[in-house]
């Protein structure tokens, strides 16, 4: 199994999952370029709205670099904008769960995990769970406006549904 590790911590991660499988599997990791570039596939397919194309090359991306939060985070974003809320949950709550791991700002991934685990939740009408998300980032960098205004939209629905 060929993995792409952005540093130490991750790359023995990666080679110790491939010995615990049954039958172990042997590894190679390389370098963080490979992985990267099908991110930035992935990517630049999501700013040109093509998710189908998006999501082929950030599962390349997680096929090698499969705990990596920022392309986990990428690959839900893709979901998240083809309405397809469940895997988009699903990868960001892992990203959230990796981002100690693999993220060179974590509280900037981490908040971004929780952000689309919130408009995912909202989507999904679990307000409170939305709500205690935006929450959750706001603990990590107070003041930050995109869940600042979330909450004020998960009030306003609140407000309406009366």
């Amino acid at each position: 199994k060929i993995y792409s590790a952005r540093g130490m911590t991750d790359g023995l991660l990666y080679s110790m999952v491939s010995m615990k499988l049954k039958p172990p599997v042997g590894s190679v990791v390389i370098g963080p370029a490979w992985a990267m570039a099908y991110w930035a596939r992935g990517y630049a397919y999501n700013e040109m709205a093509s998710y189908d194309a998006a999501i082929v090359e950030l599962r390349k991306a997680l096929a090698l670099a499969p705990n990596d939060a920022q392309y986990q985070v990428e690959l839900a974003y893709a979901y998240q904008q083809k309405h397809d809320w469940q895997p988009s949950l699903a990868l960001f709550q892992s990203a959230l769960d990796y981002a100690e791991i693999t993220a060179s700002d974590v509280p900037e991934m981490k908040c971004k995990a929780l952000r689309g685990q919130g408009y995912d939740l909202v989507e999904l009408h679990r307000l409170d769970e939305a709500e205690a998300a935006y929450h959750a980032c706001l603990k990590l960098k107070p003041n930050e406006p995109k869940s600042l205004g979330e909450l004020e939209y998960i009030r306003q629905v609140r407000k309406k549904a009366g």
